[in-house]
């Protein structure tokens, strides 16, 4: 009970020494008086409108002076206008309102009464565990009505004391609203160094001096407003604002920071000794930044001046909590310890490489990270990122772009050399047990770098039962009938790599669905995980950068088993883009499909004039995604076709006929005496390659299932740009394929006859083979591109090449060597031609 009362007390005394701040007072003499009409007001433009933005600062004096004047148009303005509230640091800021009023129908209602002012402390940081300590001043208006107009006035005097008297900040001349007009005056001691810098065309100011002040006044009409576009990146901004310091330089920031960076270097030593130890150096230092990442909780109180000033590591280490500033001390302090060279680098997480159009201000950066040098290496690490992994060859530090080293002597912004980029790959495993049943599907998923860190720390911040139902639901969409996750969890954690392996059991139940015409039912095979990784927001006509995020890339394999051999297309598909790659392939080859997909994310960001051509190539891609399994009953069930049996007869009565014609009319002379050589020598070689080509025709005619119906009718309805052609060039093969293996058998007959005439049709036989080779290539190439474009031209090549070699080799073979002359010398009239009887004859 008496500490609930102690805690009270202490929350009062506060609360009463912040309404202390605020006071009442009339306008400083050092402001000019500014004021406003009531005009150009459009209504179309929101529920509220700026008519005034009045700023003034005193640097010598310490005092921002702010007037407001607003127009509220309809109830939504009134809804987020009625409150009028004041942000400062009880610690060093104080509050004098001069003026709080309604205007209606030009009559003045004056609202200034501190005692209907309240002071609660939003800590707006909060989410990021960020205390700041400020406190916000509020009254919340009475009888506010559309049209009105809400005017105040208020100067908050007081600078941080850690600044030390040096003066830096943006004021804009531009916002994404309508102001009617913007009055920005700055004074300072004319002795003082002072610099501003405009951007986005913003106007120069008036200069005048006097009395030992510089005035620099801007006055302006801001009815021009912007808005920014989709997917901005966060380091641009539009509109036009001036920036202002007294800050000569980079190096006058390190002089300013040095002495906030400064620590008992005998504290370090006990809390050294705290740690475990490892056995070298490079171990050690590992093991310091996990210390600090991992056990340190992230948390800051940045009230006054401990927005810049971090805490000892001694506390830090005591109190096992800190902000960025705290932890990286720390480190910094642990490595120094063991003879390290280490230092805080302070840096912008959002400006990144645009930190270099900013003027110099200790203002300028809003993180601080470690930077140390090991071996001849430097090395950069945030120490507030936990559940990080990795040796000191695989640390991953974000894209920062540069930082400030607080090093003695330095004068520029050092760059942080980016890690090499995040990468995802899953491996997916789908066995489905029958046609129209089930299926088991196993998902092994490899993530690396800052993947690998956002995994581990999900990992281990949620319970292993509300992960399995955010991985179910996740495929749900895709599977509706999936049943909750058999296994979900990471399987390998390299601490040296940087890597994690997650590994996940599913059953799917009923993996196929109905078609919409039918019998029909599908499955579909799609790359659910990598869909979000390409989800961008359409965007034309951009004048600014489209941000992407940051380069990654993403890897693919699905393996689906099916219940039996499965027929499909392979094919290859490639999207290659400046600022993208993708590719996707599929395989089938038995009862086993593998289907592919590669994604790489080039750069950050792309420029606006190019970002349709990069949104069109995302299209391409997500058009190629599906890979759909057809399964018609009704066309699987085998029918004969009666083309085929036709075909076939045709090619076979034909060749017949021909070998028939040959067999009896053509009996060329034997070109040598007649030694009756029996068959033997390097012949044999084509004698067994032409007992086998009718076994391999038959298999490659039966396997192809010419003499399927359904085949014919899927041909017919290929998505092709000419189906008759298909059919045509698919009966032709069919022909041609019956026309070799009938002509093979025929040539086989004069083989073992020893025919005079094989040498010559032989030969015929092999030039016909490479002529079919070529002319099937062409064929698919010229008159089948669709069919050409899926196929492996690889494969053809292969096939033209062995017809080739096989025609070089055989034909010259059998036209010149003297061991065919002596063997094939017998005619339709089965004998042998003596030499003599040849020789008596011709004399």
């Amino acid at each position: 009970m008496r500490t609930s009362l102690f805690i009270l007390f202490l929350l009062s005394f506060h609360f009463v020494f912040s309404q202390n701040q605020i006071k009442k007072s009339p306008t400083p003499n050092w402001v000019n008086s500014i004021s406003f009409e009531d005009k150009d007001v459009n209504s179309e433009n929101g529920g509220f409108q700026y008519l005034l933005l009045d700023y003034q600062d005193n640097f010598p004096e310490e005092a921002s002076y702010k007037h407001i004047a607003i127009k509220l148009l309809n109830s939504n303005g009134i809804q987020s206008n009625s409150d009028v509230s004041v942000v400062f640091d009880p610690s060093y800021q104080k509050i004098y309102f001069h003026s709080l009023q309604i205007i209606r129908n030009g009559e003045v209602i004056d609202k200034l009464n501190l005692n209907n002012f309240q002071i609660i402390q939003r800590e707006t940081s909060l989410d990021r565990s960020l205390y700041d300590g400020s406190l916000t001043a509020y009254v919340n208006l009475t009888d506010v009505r559309e049209n009105d107009i809400i005017e105040y006035s208020y100067t908050t005097k007081g600078f941080n004391p850690i600044y030390d008297g040096k003066v830096s900040g943006t004021v804009y001349h531009q916002y994404a609203i309508p102001v009617n007009h913007i009055y920005t005056r700055l004074l300072t001691d004319k002795h003082d160094h002072f610099d501003f810098k405009l951007y986005s065309d913003a106007s120069n100011p008036e200069i005048k001096e006097y009395s030992g002040i510089r005035e620099y006044v801007w006055n302006v009409n801001a009815l021009d407003f912007k808005l920014y576009e989709n997917n901005s990146p966060p380091w641009i901004d539009i509109h036009k604002k001036v920036s202002f310091t007294t800050i000569r330089n980079w190096e006058e920031v390190v002089n300013w920071a040095l002495p906030l960076y400064t620590y008992p270097k005998e504290s370090v030593k006990e809390i050294a000794r705290s740690i475990p130890q490892k056995k070298d150096t490079k171990a050690t230092i590992t093991s310091y930044i996990r210390f600090v990442q991992n056990k340190i909780r992230y948390l800051g109180f940045e009230d006054g001046i401990n927005a810049f000033r971090p805490h000892s590591p001694e506390k830090v280490f005591n109190q096992r909590f800190g902000d960025c500033k705290d932890k990286s001390l720390l480190l910094v302090s642990l490595l120094r310890n063991i003879g390290v060279e280490a230092y805080p680098c302070l840096i912008n997480s959002y400006l990144k490489d645009s930190i270099f159009s900013e003027l110099p201000s200790v203002n300028a950066f809003n993180h601080c990270i470690v930077n140390f040098n090991y071996e001849g290496k430097t090395y950069f690490v945030d120490p507030t990122i936990s559940d990080q992994e990795g040796d000191l060859d695989n640390l991953s530090v974000p894209d920062y772009g540069y930082g400030l080293l607080i090093k003695s002597n330095e004068t520029t912004l050092k760059a942080i050399a980016p890690t090499p980029n995040p990468s995802v790959k899953v491996k997916e495993i789908i066995t489905l047990d029958s046609i129209n049943g089930n299926a088991t599907f196993w998902v092994t998923t490899t993530y690396t770098g800052s993947k690998a860190d956002a995994t581990r720390s999900y990992f281990n911040s949620s319970s292993r039962e509300s992960i399995k139902q955010d991985y179910t639901e996740f495929y749900r969409y895709l599977y509706p009938r999936i049943e909750t996750a058999n296994i979900v969890d990471i399987i390998e954690d390299d601490s040296i790599k940087n890597t994690v392996v997650v590994r996940e059991s599913y059953t799917i139940n009923k993996i196929w669905e109905d078609g919409t015409s039918g019998n029909t039912i599908y499955c579909d095979i799609y790359p659910i995980v990598l869909e979000p990784y390409i989800e961008y927001t359409k965007a034309t006509n951009r004048k600014i950068p489209y941000y992407l995020g940051d380069p990654f890339t993403y890897e693919q394999t699905t393996e689906i088993n099916m219940p039996e051999t499965w027929n499909g297309d392979n094919m290859e598909i490639s999207v290659d883009g400046k600022y993208m790659k993708y590719s996707n392939t599929t395989n089938c080859k038995g009862s086993k499909i593998t289907v592919t997909h590669d994604y790489a994310l080039l750069q950050s960001t792309v420029p606006g004039d190019s970002i349709e051509t990069f949104l069109n190539h995302i299209e391409e891609i997500k058009n190629e995604l599906h890979y759909y399994l057809t399964y018609d009953p009704d066309r699987a069930k085998f029918k004969v076709s009666w083309i085929s049996v036709l075909l076939v007869l045709l090619s076979v009565g034909l060749t017949t006929s021909l070998s028939v014609f040959l067999y009896n009319r053509y009996n060329p002379a034997p070109q040598e005496p007649d030694t009756n050589k029996a068959i033997g020598g390097w012949m044999v070689l084509p004698l067994i390659g032409l007992c086998l080509t009718p076994f391999l025709l038959l298999f490659q005619i039966f396997s192809q299932d010419f003499f399927n119906h359904n085949i014919w009718v899927g041909v017919y309805n290929a998505e092709t740009e000419l189906p008759s052609t298909f059919l045509f060039v698919l009966g032709g093969e069919l022909i041609y394929n019956v026309f070799q293996l009938t002509f093979s058998i025929f040539l086989m007959v004069l083989f073992f006859k020893k025919r005079t005439s094989l040498p010559h049709l032989i030969s015929i036989f092999y030039i016909i083979i490479l002529v079919g080779a070529v002319g099937d290539f062409l064929a698919l190439k010229f008159l089948l591109p669709d069919l050409y474009a899926q196929s492996d031209p690889e494969e053809s090549f292969k096939l033209i090449l062995r017809a080739f070699v096989g025609a070089v080799i055989w034909v010259p073979y059998f036209q010149i060597s003297e061991r065919v002359k002596e063997t094939f010398t017998k005619t339709s009239k089965n004998k042998t031609r003596e030499l003599s009887t040849v020789q008596n004859q011709t004399i």
